[in-house]
């Protein structure tokens, strides 16, 4: 399975850490295959007092190192790595269940009301786009790090009809294809054009994402070319640009949490809200699962829309159809429909749902 370069560059940083930990707390060199068999088991004593999000990231980290730095399988040679020692139940009640386990897979609108108006009395950089992530991630369902990217779809006399959107997880082939196409239902086209903000929300963030591209491209190239010391070929360059301008893109999101975060623990009207009602940059999303759901698409149809491969993602770990909301405006291309097709050919028909593929009804207004 392939691993995207950010992925590669996160899992060494953090095996790396555990290294220097390691070396430090033992005073051993981690130089021979003796000393890293010494390590994963000076690693593996504390799986017990490691919440289980964190060993998941130590395992998959740590695997992936030993694998390409020593040719090691820790898989194979090690199979109990990582894994605690403690029943399942109480390693829930020492740590909790997992934080997504907590949240609602979908909008209470009562508190995204509550938060946009917070936000909109914000002078905060991130206020105005956390707005318009919600907000365009519900008509168009993309993870947040797909607007980064995202391109206009235009039809033949260059109306805007649609975006095309890169799929973030095809490096781990979650998705049926490098990118998918999202256009709106004719309907919606016809009955509501730009009135609705079907456009405005995306315009938005990609002129917030152009503007740290461009800064952030202008701090890659003043670290100096390689190309023309041929310390790299001018497509390794480009790789290492666009890898870059991606970890930037990441840092940025991060930091719009962390200010979202941070307005739930301090603004006492956001205070007032449950825990499980509170919006992230990622309930959009969850929302657009809901709605969709409720319009009745097909499961291929809305897995082509999200850029999953499988069409059980959507109805094991996305918002249901009881909270969904009348009114879905896109459709999916017949071509990633047909891919999605491809892949589930083998699965039975889940109930209550149609494989077939059929238009998604217009929004209603």
């Amino acid at each position: 399975m392939s691993k995207s370069n950010l992925t590669i560059i996160a899992y060494q940083k953090r095996t790396e850490s555990l290294i220097n930990s390691y070396e430090t707390e033992t005073n051993h060199n981690l130089s021979t295959y003796r000393n890293w068999a010494t390590f994963l088991e000076w690693l593996h004593t504390k799986a017990d007092h490691l919440s289980p999000s964190t060993r998941r990231q130590y395992r998959s980290a740590v695997r992936y190192y030993a694998m390409v730095k020593f040719d090691i399988d820790i898989a194979t040679v090690y199979p109990d790595f990582l894994k605690s020692s403690h029943s399942k139940k109480r390693v829930q009640e020492t740590f909790g269940k997992r934080t997504s386990s907590l949240k609602a897979k979908h909008i209470n609108f009562k508190s995204l009301a509550i938060l946009f108006d917070v936000l909109t009395n914000s002078k905060s950089q991130y206020s105005e786009f956390i707005i318009h992530m919600i907000s365009a991630s519900m008509i168009w369902g993309l993870r947040p790090i797909e607007w980064l990217d995202f391109k206009w779809q235009k039809d033949s006399a260059g109306k805007t009809v649609g975006i095309r959107v890169l799929n973030a997880k095809n490096t781990n082939d979650r998705c049926h294809g490098d990118t998918r196409t999202i256009r709106l239902s004719d309907e919606a086209l016809t009955s509501f054009g730009k009135s609705i903000d079907v456009f405005t929300h995306p315009y938005k963030l990609k002129k917030i994402f152009n503007q740290l591209k461009k800064e952030a491209t202008q701090k890659f190239q003043a670290s100096g070319n390689p190309v023309s010391k041929n310390q790299l070929t001018q497509k390794q360059y480009e790789e290492a640009m666009a890898t870059y301008i991606r970890y930037e893109a990441d840092k940025y999101l991060q930091k719009a949490r962390q200010f979202l975060g941070q307005l739930y623990r301090t603004n006492p009207q956001l205070q007032k809200i449950a825990k499980k009602n509170r919006i992230t940059l990622y309930s959009g999303r969850h929302q657009f699962s809901a709605n969709a759901k409720k319009s009745g698409i097909g499961l291929n149809e809305l897995a082509a829309l999200m850029g999953h491969r499988s069409n059980q993602t959507a109805t094991q770990s996305y918002g249901r159809k009881l909270n969904g909301r009348v009114g879905f405006s896109v459709v999916a291309d017949s071509a990633d429909v047909a891919r999605v097709n491809q892949f589930n050919a083998h699965r039975p028909a889940a109930v209550g749902f149609d494989f077939n593929t059929k238009a998604a009804p217009g929004m209603k207004h």
